[in-house]
């Protein structure tokens, strides 16, 4: 009896075994019917470890002064990219995080008291959901969260396909503060005819948002790109970006914000008109691209910075500083020749600004308000009461001119190595060369010291070089 009991509890135990194994889920770690067969991720990369050297100046002995030089090991473009589509529903969702180095020393720094010793952080360059539609008239989406900018559409399209050499001219030369940023946008695509519009906060995805503004950019994009046969590409696109174009409140132009510096005079309320944070920037480019053989490229960036005027609150209708419009201007070039596998890349640019970063110039205040007393007038250059003294006509007049040569290996379809050559110069507010200053002992002095010696000052034989800066950089990149 005990055996035949023995085996009935055998039997109910395998068919409650059986029956718990048939009832319950199946855990599973991929799903065949999705693409790249884990729960439909398409997961990729893209990794650029890089060297730079800057070249020394034989004479004063100087590589670059510039407070945010790079040289050495780096890895300047690394990206961890994670997309999930929804074919049935036209939805796609995209996550893709980015490894930052920080470009300046900061308060949690070891170097600036503080305990962080890696300079690099990850950061989300995008975040977003994207709806899309097929209809007979064209393909049209709506994208929300963190997304790219219209003006690095070229980039994406590899028409400028060396980004792990360097951004992107638009990108580089600043059309906007940053690639990317959160908002909503949309896109159409007709054909050959493709457009772009972006609503977002405007301070990029790197900066805390709704800090110097509250205020929304209006980007877009307009492409025109015909088939030319099997291997040719072609592309004719207009971009414009309309800064601040709506929500800027009166406040973020207050005394003691990034939009207005404080006096530092407790007597003084001021306020600066909220016009000064809006701009319009516009741009065209034009591309074409064979493959392996020629790739072009050809732009134009245009930027009006609207001027503010600024007032003291406490004594109502003076116009410390009358708010003046500003203009600048850039242009690129890049040509790419390639045999096989083996290409040679050659880039030039130059515009208003400084270190090829595109900036406005302004005109000299007594120029256009010449009926404005010029004790009324609020000193840009040295934040204090009284004239704007500057003999070129200009409060502003820098300009730049950058040129770069490499060239690449294509290793494989993913990896690829570059070496290549840069040259950059600047010239100063005032037109002129930019300088370094250097004593007998080697130490870098100012300007004013360098000028002292020639008005009765103390002679520290102080000399001055023509900056110009060099620099040789191995490039690498796989992308998986």
């Amino acid at each position: 009896m005990k055996r035949i009991a023995f085996r009935k509890l055998i039997t109910t135990a395998c068919f409650i075994m059986g029956s718990v194994h048939l009832s319950a889920e199946e855990i599973v770690t991929t799903k065949k019917d999705e693409p790249d067969g884990f729960y439909g991720l398409k997961i990729g990369g893209i990794v650029s470890p890089s060297y730079n050297q800057r070249i020394k100046d034989g004479a004063s002995g100087l590589t670059s002064t510039y407070p945010n030089e790079e040289p050495g090991f780096s890895t300047p473009w690394t990206l961890l990219t994670i997309n999930k589509e929804f074919k049935e529903t036209g939805i796609n969702l995209e996550l893709w995080g980015e490894l930052i180095r920080s470009a300046q020393i900061s308060a949690d720094t070891r170097m600036d008291g503080g305990t962080k010793s890696n300079p690099y952080t990850l950061g989300i360059r995008r975040a977003l959901i994207r709806k899309t539609w097929e209809t007979g008239i064209g393909e049209y989406s709506l994208a929300f969260g963190m997304q790219e900018l219209p003006h690095t559409y070229t980039q994406w399209k590899n028409y400028w396909r060396w980004r792990y050499v360097d951004k992107g001219p638009l990108e580089s030369l600043g059309f906007a503060p940053a690639p990317a940023d959160i908002g909503l946008g949309g896109t159409a695509k007709w054909d050959t005819l493709s457009a772009q519009v972006v609503l977002s906060n405007g301070e990029g995805y790197r900066q805390t948002q709704n800090t110097d503004s509250t205020g929304f950019d209006i980007s877009s994009r307009l492409s025109y790109e015909p088939k030319i046969g099997e291997e040719n590409r072609i592309g004719l696109h207009f971009f414009y970006r309309s800064a601040n174009s709506t929500g800027a409140s009166p406040t973020d132009c207050r005394e003691g914000t990034s939009c207005l510096a404080s006096d530092n005079n407790p007597a003084t309320n001021l306020r600066k008109d909220v016009r000064s944070l809006e701009s319009d920037s516009y741009a065209v480019e034009a591309n074409f691209d064979r493959k392996k053989i020629l790739n072009f490229g050809l732009g134009y960036l245009f930027r009006k910075q609207r001027g503010g005027d600024i007032r003291d609150l406490s004594q109502p209708g003076t116009i410390l500083s009358p708010g003046l419009d500003s203009v600048g201007n850039a242009a690129y070039a890049w040509l790419s020749l390639g045999w096989g596998d083996f290409r040679i890349v050659g880039r030039m640019e130059g515009g208003t600004g400084r270190d090829g970063v595109l900036a406005a110039n302004r005109a000299q205040i007594n120029q256009v308000m010449p009926g404005t007393p010029e004790s009324d007038y609020w000193n840009v250059q040295t934040n204090t009461l009284g004239p704007l003294v500057n003999s070129s006509g200009y409060a502003v007049r820098s300009s730049f001119r950058r040129g770069s040569v490499f060239f690449e290996w294509n290793i494989t379809d993913s990896l690829r190595v570059s070496l290549g050559y840069t040259e950059s110069r600047n010239r100063d507010k005032d037109g002129d060369r930019e300088q370094s200053y250097v004593d007998g002992s080697g130490i870098e002095r100012t300007k004013a010291e360098y000028l002292q010696q020639f008005q009765g000052g103390p002679n520290n034989g102080i000399v001055s070089y023509g900056r110009l800066t060099k620099e040789l950089t191995l490039w690498t990149t796989i992308e998986f």
